[in-house]
């Protein structure tokens, strides 16, 4: 004998094709000062950290980038100091080297000597 009523089904005591109720009844209106946000949305505090995260990650290296720069400007500087004399005294040396070439008339006389 069958009842009409199908097994397994959420709630038994409904026949078929009857309507449902309402799920829930309408939400009464709030005002605005009722229900307030929280200054920091989860949103929020996740971007602020991301942000950080990726600060953080980036500052070692930058900070390596500068000094190294700073080091190259310092190195490049202290060259400049000593270059002068260092062209000097290699000029000397090499022309101590080559008996009969002219350091003065400079490295093209020695070529254009050689080549007559």
């Amino acid at each position: 004998m069958r009842t009409g009523l199908r097994t397994g089904t959420p709630n038994p005591t409904r026949r078929p094709g009857e309507r449902r109720a309402a799920r829930r009844p309408a939400r009464p209106t709030t005002t605005p000062t009722a229900r307030r946000r929280p200054p920091l949305t989860g949103r929020a505090v996740l971007l602020f950290a991301l942000v950080l995260l990726l600060a953080l990650t980036l500052a070692g290296p930058v900070r390596q980038y500068m000094e190294g720069q700073q080091e190259i400007a310092e190195l490049t500087a202290e060259g400049r100091e000593l270059d002068p004399p260092g062209r000097r005294a290699r000029g000397a040396d090499r022309a101590a080297a080559r008996p009969g070439v002219d350091p003065a008339a400079g490295p093209r006389a020695a070529h254009l000597r050689a080549a007559r």
